[in-house]
This record gives structure tokens, C-alpha cells and sequence, in this order.
């Protein structure tokens, strides 16, 4: 759909007004801007996110998140979905996620960064494969900065490889296993 000079209007007051918009009226998706968020806290100040979505490919997309923190500065989170085979025939999906904010201003003006990756598997039936890894620059992270990425906020951050090959009498499984410790 689209529409001609929409105005956003709060107990009568104008507060936006966008002269030109299209949206999606079903279920396909569409590159462009989503719905901005707006907070506000002690710690951080107004803190205001607008995501944008990239429609890559059927296979790929795309979510680049800039926020402006006012007690910390400009944060940028970004996260590439995939989905390895075709659509009908998926052997494999996943994300690659990454977070970071240069010179936070409430943390001693330091750069810091959480990233993601997870992959899930099955190349072929008798065979499944996750791949699952977190990690942040440092242990405050997650509590300073809430993160849009699919992230676990626990006191240890898993690091796991491992592949399970299966048959009729027998199953195996391999497991590199590790964990970021953030209390």
C-alpha cells in the first residue's frame, strides 16, 4: 500500500509528518524502515533505535539497527539471517549478529561489542550440525546495553561445535564445548 501526506498527530499536535510512504499489506516481505523504538532510562538517557530491513534475497536478509544513546552515544546493532539450500530443501539457517558502540561515554569511553553466531544443520539425514557462539567485550555489557540480537543473558555465554552422525545401530556425537564467563 501507499499513502500521500500522512501526519502523526498526539492529542492534536502535529509531530511527524512523512509526505510520501509504502508499506506491506501482506505477508511478502519489503525492504525498508520498521517501527522506531524510543526508552528512556536512568542509565542511558532517551535511548532511540530505528531498524532498517534489507530483503537480500529470498535466502538472505538483513536488519541494521542505529541507535543514539544519550548518556553513551551512537550504538550499531546489524543481523544477516540466512538459510543455506532452497527454500522447500533447507539443509542449514542462521544469523550472524554484531552489536557495537565506539567510545562509550558512560563506560569510559571504550569501544565495546557483543557478536552472535548460530548455525543449525543437516546436510544430509544421518547427519546434524550446530554451530552456537557468543561473546561480549566485557562483562557489563548486557546489563548497559539491552540488545536486539538473540542473546541469552546468563552468567556464562556458551561457545559449543558439534556434529552428530546417526544410523540404524549406532549414533555418534562430537562436541567442542566452551563458555565466556561474565560475572
Amino acid at each position: 500500500g501507499s499513502a500521500t501526506h500522512v501526519r502523526l498527530l498526539i492529542e492534536k499536535v502535529p509531530v511527524m509528518y512523512v509526505p510520501y510512504i509504502t508499506f506491506p499489506i501482506d505477508k511478502r516481505r519489503r525492504t525498508g524502515v520498521l517501527y522506531p523504538t524510543f526508552s528512556f532510562s536512568d542509565g542511558n538517557g532517551t535511548d532511540i533505535a530505528v531498524p532498517y530491513y534489507f530483503n537480500l534475497d529470498p535466502q538472505y536478509d538483513l536488519l541494521l539497527t542505529p541507535r543514539w544513546i544519550e548518556d553513551r552515544g551512537a550504538l550499531l546493532e546489524g543481523e544477516l539471517r540466512y538459510l543455506h539450500g532452497s527454500p522447500s530443501d533447507s539443509v542449514g539457517t542462521g544469523s550472524l549478529g554484531v552489536g557495537w558502540i565506539g567510545s562509550d561515554a558512560a563506560y569510559g569511553d571504550q569501544d565495546r561489542y557483543v557478536l552472535r553466531f548460530k548455525h543449525v544443520g543437516e546436510p544430509d539425514p544421518s547427519l546434524a550440525i550446530l554451530a552456537d557462539a557468543t561473546e561480549v567485550s566485557d562483562n557489563d555489557y548486557l546489563d548497559d546495553l539491552s540488545t536486539r540480537l538473540s542473546v541469552n543473558r546468563e552468567s556464562h555465554l556458551v561457545r559449543v561445535l558439534q556434529a552428530r552422525r546417526t544410523s540404524d545401530n549406532w549414533s555418534l556425537l562430537a562436541r567442542a564445548q566452551g563458555w565466556q564467563t561474565i560475572n
